[in-house]
């Protein structure tokens, strides 16, 4: 913290006004328009006795902070009315909402409405099986095309329930139940996860890229964020190892059901755990024929030329340079062992050392490839790899000016 909350206060000043140095492109989309998704249909239903108090059609509206909209109420024994704002909201009333789901999710938190398609399924015969929700889209020949879900039974002969309908043309204000598929419909849909793959087999729908949607379940957001916290909390008192903290809070999220087994794995970053498990043997190779002291030697030489401040600046800075050619987590198992030997060459304590490595290899900015987040926003951001270089090495600079002082401080020399 002493050194990350300075740093990250200064960048995010910077940024507020650093972003003029990107290039503007014919035909870059607004960063809302590359990440955003089509709404939904959903359909809400308030409880006879509501969690919330009665609340107004705008002020649901706000609650979902504008991404998703009230587009008709189903009262008084089914007929449909199309609400302005002030319209007050009604125990019994069914609402649909247009909106990701997503978004729906986190109303249904804040208001205590029920998704009106979730109905109780028959219970699964594996009792270890999670209940999920997935999205499918309707191709040509899906027998769910020209159908509506009361014409094929969805609940009873396929055992799913109908949460929500993305419409191929354009958003729908019809009642779920009364919605005909057609070809290109996007469908959320409902199921017990053994028997979920089956049904949609049958019904030739084709399964989009999982987004992990928790929509339907009784999951608050407030457990998970406690328990961080406290993981946080009792590996900074020392009270337990980190590695104790933090597998403990996992393992507690699960068995409090905020997500699922299944989910669980799927978050694990495999590729990352082969890479590093593949690398500590590396590392303890370069270390064991002597090429981690040849490394700390040449580094050592150059280190004691210049004041012990620099020094440390000098193995951020290598840290740096390293992480594009690496993944950030390989660079430290690196120069980790590195930067000990140097600070054992020139008489100074680690600690200073291994957290210039830390800091240098969490902040490369140059490229797109040392560190997943800059990957990820280049196609939605319409970059390319040398734009990086035009915010990138204003940060970069930053960091070194500033963050090695900053470390110094923490943790001094000797």
């Amino acid at each position: 913290m002493p050194v990350g909350l300075p740093l990250t206060t200064l960048a995010v000043a910077f940024l507020a006004v650093g972003w003029r140095l990107l290039p503007k492109r014919e035909g870059q989309k607004p960063a809302d328009e590359a990440f955003a998704i089509d709404a939904y249909s959903t359909e809400l239903r308030v409880p006879a006795t509501p969690a919330a108090p009665e609340l107004t059609v705008k002020s649901v509206e706000e609650l979902s902070e504008g991404e998703a909209s009230v587009a008709a109420i189903v009262r008084e024994g089914g007929r449909r009315y199309i609400p302005a704002e002030d319209w007050r909201i009604f125990p019994g009333d069914v609402l649909i909402v247009l909106g990701d789901p997503t978004v729906v999710d986190k109303l249904v938190a804040k208001t205590g409405y029920a998704i009106a398609g979730s109905k109780e399924l028959a219970q699964p015969e594996h009792k270890s099986d999670e209940m999920e929700v997935l999205e499918v889209i309707v191709p040509t020949g899906s027998m769910l095309v020209g159908q509506t879900p009361a014409s094929l039974n969805l609940r009873h002969r396929f055992g799913v329930n109908l949460f929500a309908v993305r419409k191929a043309s354009q958003a729908s204000v019809r009642r779920l139940r009364s919605h005909r598929f057609s070809e290109g419909d996007v469908v959320l849909l409902q199921g017990w996860g053994k028997n979920l793959q089956a049904s949609i087999d049958e019904l030739g729908v084709l399964p989009l890229a999982d987004r992990k949607l928790t929509l339907g379940r009784n999951a608050s957001g407030l457990i998970p964020i406690a328990l961080l916290a406290a993981a946080l909390l009792l590996a900074g008192l020392r009270w337990v190892d980190v590695e104790v903290a933090f597998f403990g809070a996992a393992a507690l999220t699960v068995l409090t059901r905020q997500i699922n087994a299944k989910e669980a794995y799927a978050a694990i970053e495999w590729p990352v755990i082969v890479m590093l498990a593949c690398l500590i043997p590396v590392g303890e190779a370069l270390k064991d024929t002597g090429a981690t002291a040849l490394i700390a030697q040449g580094l050592t030489h150059a280190a004691g030329q210049v004041p012990g401040y620099a020094a440390v600046g000098l193995v951020v800075l290598t840290a740096m340079l390293l992480t594009p050619l690496l993944h950030h987590a390989a660079a430290v198992l690196v120069l980790g062992p590195v930067a000990a030997a140097v600070a054992t060459n020139l008489g100074y304590r680690a600690d200073p050392f291994l957290m210039a490595v830390a800091l240098g290899c969490a902040c490369d900015f140059l490229t797109p490839i040392g560190h997943q987040n800059n990957t990820l926003v280049m196609g939605p951001g319409g970059y390319r790899f040398g734009d990086y270089w035009r915010l990138g090495l204003p940060l970069t600079l930053m960091v070194l000016l500033v963050g090695t002082p900053l470390i110094l401080r923490a943790w001094p020399l000797r």
